[in-house]
């Protein structure tokens, strides 16, 4: 957000730093290993994965390999694809999905 509103800060003030830094530090979490905290899926990848998903999802986010990637690890889950198969069901249900 902070760089889409083109916020003035100085990184060392912001919990974040830089807006590369920040990228730089998600790629390190997804690289090497399936999962955040390694070959285990956790609530981290719940809540971090989740917002990853959406943010590409929506062009929010850079779509690097690496994120790319751990997208495609998420989604490749029998647990996602039933949540999002569920999901569109009730959009369309509602008509906000074709």
């Amino acid at each position: 957000m902070a760089k889409a509103a083109n916020w003035q800060f100085k990184p060392s003030q912001a919990g974040w730093g830089d807006h590369e830094s920040m990228l730089r530090a998600m790629e390190s979490a997804v690289t090497g290993r399936e999962f955040l905290l390694g070959d285990r899926f956790s609530m981290a990848d719940v809540i971090f994965g989740g917002t990853v998903r959406y943010m590409l999802r929506f062009k929010m986010l850079e779509a690097r390999p690496a994120f790319v990637a751990y997208n495609d690890r998420l989604g490749a889950r029998p647990a996602l694809q039933r949540a999002d198969a569920r999901n569109l069901a009730i959009a369309k249900e509602h008509g906000l999905a074709t």
